[in-house]
C-alpha cells in the first residue's frame, strides 16, 4: 500500500529541505492537484511551507469535462483557489498540464470528455491564449506552464509527439505577454 505523509509531516519535510538548500536560492515545493490538498483534510500548512505553487492542471479528469477548448472554467477555478489559499503571495506554475489525444491509459471522469488531437491542440491554444487573463488574476507575473509529457512513448496519448516522434501539432507557446 502506498504510504502518504500526513499534511503536517509533509510540511515539516518541506521546511527541512528548505533549511538545507535555502541559502542557494532554490525554491522548494511539491507538485499536486487542488484535490490533493484536501483529500487528507486541511493541508494549509503544506501550502504555507512551499515557496511556489506547482499545480497539476488536468481538466480532462473533471466531472464536467468536455473538450480542451472548454477547459477555462476548470483552470480559473483551480487557479483562483490556489491564489486565495496562498493569500496572493506565491508564484503559480502549472507543472503537470495537458490534454490526451486518446484515453488508452486513463479514462475521463466525464462521459463527455473528448480525447483527441483536436481537443489537445485546443487546450494548448487555450493555455497559450490565456496569458493576459491569468496574469491579471495571479501574483508574481502570472502563471507559468509546461506540457507534462514530451512524447506518447512516455505516456500513451499525452505526448506532444506521437509514437513515431512526429509532432501532433505545431507547439510554439508564447514565453511572455
Amino acid at each position: 500500500m502506498l504510504q502518504v505523509l500526513p499534511p503536517q509531516e509533509l510540511a515539516n519535510q518541506i521546511y527541512y529541505v528548505k533549511s538545507l538548500i535555502g541559502q542557494y536560492g532554490i525554491k522548494v515545493s511539491i507538485s499536486e492537484m487542488q484535490y490533493g490538498y484536501s483529500v487528507q483534510g486541511d493541508s494549509q500548512m503544506v501550502l504555507d511551507a512551499e515557496d511556489v505553487v506547482h499545480a497539476h492542471e488536468l481538466a480532462f479528469f473533471d466531472w464536467d469535462a468536455t473538450t480542451g477548448q472548454n477547459a477555462m472554467p476548470s483552470l480559473l477555478s483551480s487557479t483562483n483557489w490556489f491564489v486565495q489559499q496562498t493569500h496572493w503571495t506565491k508564484k503559480i506554475i502549472y507543472t503537470q498540464t495537458g490534454w490526451p489525444t486518446n484515453a488508452n491509459v486513463w479514462q475521463p471522469n466525464s462521459p463527455n470528455a473528448v480525447a483527441s488531437v483536436e481537443s489537445a491542440k485546443a487546450f494548448y491554444n487555450l493555455l497559450d491564449g490565456a496569458c493576459e487573463q491569468l496574469k491579471g488574476i495571479t501574483p508574481q507575473g502570472g502563471v507559468g506552464w509546461f506540457w507534462h509529457i514530451w512524447e506518447d512513448a512516455m505516456l500513451d496519448g499525452w505526448g506532444l509527439l506521437d509514437w513515431n516522434s512526429n509532432p501532433k501539432w505545431n507547439f510554439a507557446p508564447r514565453t511572455g505577454c
